[in-house]
């Protein structure tokens, strides 16, 4: 039987050859597009084998053979990644873009760790420092050795991030500061302290003190050569130190490194970053919010380095977070202790106890209830004091609700509006129904005295609390009631009613025995003592004479006499025997 027909390609050559005469061009599969490969045209291609390479540049190699039937030809040779950049993942594709986020974005924790690169890198320390097995073996155990050590030490504080190719661990340590740390704020965090809710004295120096502070974040790596050759892959994090400081612990550790070489060592460093590391850094200063360049500018230059994790925050959200740190390890420590009562001398667990938020004095909540109820029943509303008697920090609403009975805070609030109303200069009392009303508002350069309740809708003046008179002058009511005898004032109690009269005379006994306080306008009798004043209301401290906040050394500089006369009539003493000090002869 004949032969078929060979191809037009392989017309002329011998039977016996018809498999081995076709030369591996033909048989090699289709090479892809070169231009998909390396990113030029077939033609400039070309050229460029064609041309000779220039001077001081190697010649290109040979081209190799290509691969048998059925074998893909293998892909160019890829540059290694540059130092500081992790590999890819198998599964994903180069990243070709400069704005695309690396490719450990997918795994790592993006939302903690601002990324460090040399943690994620490739472990290159046995290409570094060739190792037998022998000691391969034994750093693997020192490392085994350590990390039990460190999870016994650090059992709440050690966390293992899980890479794809290794792991990382990562230690959140407490530094321990210095009994106590002052912490220099400048002018613009010193209000957004005292918006935290920071007392105001430390602030006039400039200077908050702290007990405790954020934890300091350390993450590190072993790789093979540790400890025998080189000392671990470490970045430090912390929310309260500048990227210069944590570049000056950073060289504080390779300082401990460099002294004992081939030493286990993130024990030693974990341990002096909490015992050691603060008073290294003394004293601390926030810095408000700046520019990174301005920022770098100022620490030296130095920028986020290959051991410094930036956190990306302003002066005021790292004070906020420091204040707030500093307040919740306050809270865990008072929750774990026991606490010794100062007005029964008992001793109770926390959960018996109250804490004063705005002067974290601690009592037991029987003692503070009662006496509570009895500042209520003597009818104080706004000024609920803390019982130590040497604070006058006043206790809120919640504080007062968890540790008095339902009926008797409902009564607490009542009181409590009642008296933010009477301290309104625009609400006054309806005389009608006594439902509390807002004066009218006044056109420009007059004064208003119209008001309107919104309960009965009456209309009356606010200030002779009668029917709206339009423009007439207000009836002199209290003048009419003292000029007239027995039957004239019962006219008036017939015209204008028993309530209205009452006031009236009320008001005229006010106006003549009592003063304002002039923070919260309520009226204030003095009933003896000397001119030292202290506001029942609003704890307001003032000067019976002058109406002036009072200060120490207030009756020793100004015009006002700590005691008038009517102190000395009162104990039935002259002033010069009160000078002599002959009280104590006299009377005691």
């Amino acid at each position: 039987m004949p032969s078929p027909p060979l191809p037009a390609a392989q017309a002329g050559a011998a039977p016996s050859d018809t498999t081995s005469s076709a030369s591996p061009k033909d048989l090699a599969p289709p090479r892809p597009d070169l231009k998909a490969r390396v990113g030029a045209p077939p033609s400039e291609a070309k050229a460029q084998r064609a041309s000779p390479p220039p001077q001081g540049v190697p010649p290109p190699l040979p081209p190799q053979a290509p691969p048998p039937r059925g074998v893909p030809p293998p892909l160019p040779p890829q540059a290694p990644p540059p130092r500081g950049v992790p590999p890819p993942l198998a599964s994903e594709a180069p990243q070709e873009s400069e704005g695309c986020p690396p490719p450990y974005a997918a795994w790592r924790p993006a939302d903690e760790w601002c990324g460090v690169a040399a943690l994620y890198q490739a472990d290159e320390s046995e290409s570094a420092f060739p190792l037998c097995d022998e000691e391969r073996r034994a750093n693997l155990e020192a490392q085994a050795e350590e990390r039990t050590a460190l999870e016994a030490i650090y059992a709440h504080e050690l966390r293992v991030v899980r890479c794809p190719t290794h792991e990382i661990l990562e230690l959140r340590i407490a530094v321990e500061l210095p009994p106590p740390l002052a912490v220099e704020l400048p002018a613009s965090l010193s209000s957004a302290a005292r918006g935290l809710g920071v007392h105001a004295e430390p602030l006039a120096a400039g200077q908050l003190p702290l007990d405790s502070l954020p934890p300091l974040t350390l993450r590190v790596r072993f790789v093979r050569a540790y400890p025998s050759r080189a000392p671990p892959p470490f970045a430090l994090r912390c929310c309260w130190l500048s990227d210069a400081q944590l570049e000056s612990l950073a060289a504080a550790l390779d300082a401990q490194w460099d002294e004992s070489p081939g030493a286990v060592v993130v024990s030693l460093w974990a341990e002096w970053l909490r015992s050691e590391s603060a008073a290294a850094l003394a004293p601390l200063r926030l810095h408000p919010l700046r520019l990174p360049r301005e920022e770098a500018a100022e620490d030296g230059r130095v920028a986020c380095g290959s051991r410094a994790a930036r956190w990306p925050r302003g002066g005021a959200l790292v004070l906020a977070a420091v204040v707030r740190h500093a307040r919740q390890a306050a809270e865990g420590e008072w929750k774990a202790a026991l606490h010794a009562c100062a007005i029964c001398l008992e001793t109770y667990a926390s959960l018996d106890c109250v804490r004063f938020v705005r002067c974290a004095h601690t009592f037991c909540r029987p003692c503070v209830g009662g006496y509570f109820a009895s500042q209520l029943a003597g009818g104080a509303a706004t000024a609920l004091l803390c019982p130590d008697p040497r604070c006058r920090v006043a206790a809120t609403p919640p504080e007062v609700k968890q540790l008095i009975p339902p009926d008797l805070y409902e009564r607490y609030e009542k009181q409590l509006l009642q008296a933010s109303l009477d301290e309104m200069q625009d609400v006054v009392w309806c005389p009608r129904c006594e439902y509390p009303a807002l004066q009218d508002p006044a056109n420009e350069g007059q004064s208003s005295v119209l008001a309107t309740c919104a309960k009965c809708a009456f209309c009356f003046c606010s200030e002779c609390r009668q029917s709206w008179h339009g423009l007439a002058p207000c009836a002199n009511l209290a003048q009419r009631w003292r000029a007239a005898d027995e039957a004239g004032r019962e006219a008036l109690r017939r015209r204008y009613g028993d309530k209205v009269m009452e006031e009236v005379q009320s008001g005229e006994w006010m106006l003549e025995n009592t003063k304002a306080c002039p923070r919260c306008s309520t009226k204030i009798q003095k009933n003896g003592g000397c001119n030292h004043i202290t506001c029942r209301n609003c704890n307001h401290e003032w000067c019976w004479l002058c109406g002036a906040r009072y200060e120490q050394g207030h009756f020793k500089t100004g015009n006002c006499e700590q005691f008038s006369q009517d102190f000395f009539d009162e104990v039935n003493l002259t002033r010069e025997e009160f000078e002599g000090n002959y009280v104590v002869l006299n009377h005691w």
